[in-house]
């Protein structure tokens, strides 16, 4: 999307700064929205595996309670519904 917007430049000849207006190629603004919103995903996404780390632990020793599990459960259908969401964004 092209742009008007002003700039700065400096005239060696002058030895001035001079404003001049120039049409530069701009993002669109829904693409870096969804940018934005992709790597918020992925920062939860590693979140979710983080917090993931004990309850599994728990679950892998033979330790876990019905809390761990629900924990594993819950995460896991976070990570679902992130996940569905970013392939819809990308």
């Amino acid at each position: 999307m092209l742009q008007k917007v002003t700039v700065l430049e400096y005239d060696v000849s002058t030895k001035q700064r001079v404003e001049k207006e120039v049409e530069m190629e701009m993002p669109d603004p829904a693409i870096i929205e969804k940018e934005r919103r992709v790597q918020e995903i992925r920062q939860r996404l590693s979140e979710i595996d983080t917090e993931s780390i004990r309850p599994l632990r728990a679950t892998v020793d033979g330790s876990a309670t019905e809390f761990d599990a629900n924990k594993l459960a819950t995460l896991e259908q976070e990570a679902t519904a992130l996940r569905t969401e970013m392939k819809s964004l990308i």
